[in-house]
């Protein structure tokens, strides 16, 4: 639980927002290394900034009337390069709170004008906001502050965006969802076979068919005098369990399991709220002894720690997606998550390569766009070796489709399109071609 400590101190109403600072008390960060770590503290600071009257469209995390209505200190700052940031705060152990605006000073920047993006995510010691397209020279305040009346010490990470491309499920997906790409989006949930008390379950829809392998993404740690710590030995074997639907909806009896030996990639480290690092998140990926077929019901993934008891937990990482069910029981309870966990269902098919050029599929080119970084236009070249049903689609940094540039079979040739990104906010986009049961993926970066 993120402890917070409670001050009696007027409050400005929700439907408003509090700018009331004289813009001379930020602190510059100018001549500061890059990537920069500072530490610092909210306590006995200012109510300079926040609450907001509603929820920003670029928010990321949780948002509450009480987000970023807490003491805030602020910061100047100056892009070294045009590139693309990630602004990240850990605190020692209160809700932590981040907001980006355009320097404006001396004049006090104003919202929504001049608001880039937040993420106070409640009841979380840190807080992150990636992938933000900066020019070089360009100059932006960083609030840092929490939610409601917490307050603590802290540290800022600047740092570039290239880690934070989004995971995406294997070419031959029958259906599944990865986990995304940056940490407030996870649930994480305690799953090992040697703790038999606790065991995560995750719903399936009414027909999937033909499943012949799995792709999820997790790490394993150890929870031990109230700190997430690195595991001394990882789960490298894996029990997968399907389970029929049960009353409440509730998981009911076991109709299958298997033992999986995966392969295992390493993707990041993990950092706890207490700023150490506990664990590598992996991207595992087997495929089963013989292929089942799947309708509806429950699946369930659990590492196998070699001895018990034991120092590790497999954590089976998730991500909120409203109106889906997961639950855990534990502990003689079911404990239920509105979340999905991060796993992809996989058919038999593999994905073939061109022989004279590995890992470059032999079906089509794709051409990085230009220009890149673009303002408003650019232009995306590719090239088909043979005639085939095509797909063109973009994506934002949470892997959601933002639009679909060609949709349709197309005979072997060159090919050129223009995606016009007005309407769209500045930042890292991708483009996903997809040909036959080939696909490649390239980064755009949007700047106004």
């Amino acid at each position: 639980m993120i402890a917070q400590r409670a001050v009696e101190i007027p409050r400005t109403p929700n439907d408003e927002i509090q700018l009331v600072g004289d813009c001379s008390d930020y602190i510059d960060l100018s001549g500061e290394p890059f990537p920069l770590t500072i530490s610092g503290t909210t306590v006995g600071a200012g109510y300079d900034y926040g609450p907001y009257p509603g929820r920003p469209d670029c928010w990321i995390g949780d948002f509450t009337t009480d987000s970023g209505g807490s003491t805030d200190v602020t910061f100047k700052w100056t892009a070294p390069d045009s590139g693309v940031y990630s602004f990240y705060v850990l605190t020692d152990s209160y809700d932590a709170g981040i907001e980006l605006y355009n320097f404006t000073c001396p004049t006090e920047p104003s919202y929504p004008e001049d608001f880039i993006c937040g993420n106070d995510n409640w009841q979380d010691a840190q807080a992150r906001v990636p992938n933000v397209a900066l020019a070089a020279g360009q100059e932006i305040l960083i609030v840092v502050d929490g939610n409601g009346f917490s307050e603590g010490d802290f540290y800022l990470f600047i740092s570039t965006s290239d880690d934070y491309e989004p995971l995406v499920c294997p070419v031959n997906t029958v259906w599944g969802q990865p986990a995304p790409r940056y940490l407030q989006g996870y649930v994480l949930m305690t799953s090992d076979r040697n703790q038999s008390n606790y065991r995560v379950y995750d719903d399936l829809p009414a027909s999937i068919g033909m499943v012949c392998g799995i792709s999820f993404w997790g790490c394993n740690s150890n929870y031990s005098g109230g700190l997430w710590n690195r595991c001394d030995e990882d789960s490298m074997e894996f029990e997968v369990g399907i389970w029929t639907d049960g009353s409440n909806n509730h998981p009911g009896e076991m109709r299958d399991s298997f033992i999986i030996r995966p392969e295992r990639t390493d993707t990041w480290a993990y950092i706890t709220n207490q700023g150490n690092v506990f664990g590598t998140v992996y991207h595992y990926e087997a495929m089963f002894d013989d292929c089942i077929d799947l309708n509806g019901g429950w699946i369930s993934v659990q590492g196998i720690s070699q001895e018990y008891p034991t120092d590790c937990k497999f954590i089976w990482l998730g991500s909120v997606w409203p109106g889906d069910t997961c639950w855990t029981y534990g502990n003689g309870q079911w404990l239920y998550w509105n979340a999905s966990a991060s796993f992809c269902l996989l058919d038999s098919m593999s994905t073939p390569i061109n022989d004279d050029n590995p890992g470059k599929p032999s079906v089509f080119f794709l051409n990085q766009n230009y220009p890149n970084p673009f303002n408003t236009q650019t232009t995306i070249n590719y090239s088909l070796m043979e005639q085939a049903h095509l797909t063109l689609d973009i994506f934002d940094i949470l892997g959601r489709k933002v639009t679909t540039l060609v949709d349709g079979i197309k005979p072997a040739g060159d090919y050129r399109t223009v995606w016009d990104a007005s309407g769209q906010v500045s930042g890292l986009y991708f483009c996903r071609i997809k040909a036959a049961e080939y696909s490649e993926t390239i980064k755009l970066l949007f700047e106004k």
